[in-house]
């Protein structure tokens, strides 16, 4: 059964008046070796099976990566080998509406056959978070098969990929 959803970039970030990130913070871009490795790193550390260790190391949400999880097919599904990325594009960050700040970051495109032998296409989104200066990940759960969408200034989202 293939999922098919389109997952918010939106890591959104209220940024007090002052207190933000500057522009050139915002200018970070994540590059394809530190997207890559990322990856790699998430692939890994998904054999502990465990969530909170997961979401705290990456920096996700405990309750969406669970949801997520439950949408891939559980651990069962957890992917044998690690998934081939196909292609990658940028999302830049933006300030929106001057109160919030849209992260931005790269995704790649990634395929790969989950442990159920089905063959699942997805985007893997790595962003950089400018207030902790650190890569994060929304959505661990990479053999979940989502589009990534992109903020747009009003706070709506779309689909991200060019």
């Amino acid at each position: 059964m293939k999922i098919l959803q389109v997952a918010s970039a939106g890591l959104i970030l209220l940024a007090l008046a002052g207190c933000g990130p500057s522009d050139e913070d915002l200018k970070r871009e994540v590059t394809l070796d530190e997207a890559q490795n990322t990856l790699n790193e998430v692939v890994a550390a998904t054999a502990s099976a465990d969530i909170q260790m997961l979401s705290d190391k990456f920096g996700s949400s405990v309750e969406m990566a669970k949801q997520h999880l439950e949408q891939a097919g559980g651990w069962g599904a957890r992917p044998k080998d690690p998934p081939k990325a196909v292609d990658s594009y940028v999302i830049a960050a933006k300030r929106l509406n001057g109160k919030s700040i849209a992260f931005g970051g790269r995704v790649l495109i990634i395929e790969g056959t989950t442990g159920y032998g089905q063959p699942y296409h997805s985007e893997f989104f790595v962003a950089w978070d400018v207030m902790a200066k650190r890569l994060i990940v929304q959505y661990p759960i990479y053999w979940l098969q989502i589009e990534i969408g992109e903020v747009n200034q009003d706070g709506t989202a779309t689909t991200a990929q060019k």
